[in-house]
């Protein structure tokens, strides 16, 4: 017996990660790129959240240590941290 997925070639239907079925229409190359760009440009800026954080509300430390290191130039002061980010990482 030949098991054999031939049927089953290109994208998932069923994974939804495709951009006309989340927006729930085509969309044409320039939108793809748009939204491509748009979605890198997010991610960048969250990962230098992390990367080197400022030490505020949106942006937490996850020690004080991390924060003395990515900002050297901080005064002394009230920051913020999040220990709960030093836990999972």
């Amino acid at each position: 017996m030949n098991f054999a997925c031939d049927h089953l070639q290109g994208p998932d239907p069923l994974a939804g990660d495709e951009p006309y079925k989340i927006l729930g229409k085509e969309i044409t190359e320039e939108e793809r790129r748009k939204l491509v760009l748009t979605a890198y440009e997010q991610l960048k800026t969250t990962f230098e959240k992390f990367q080197k954080p400022a030490g505020d509300k949106k942006s937490p430390a996850k020690t004080c240590r991390d924060l003395a290191v990515a900002h050297p130039e901080l005064k002394s002061g009230i920051k913020w941290a999040n220990t709960f980010l030093s836990i999972y990482s």
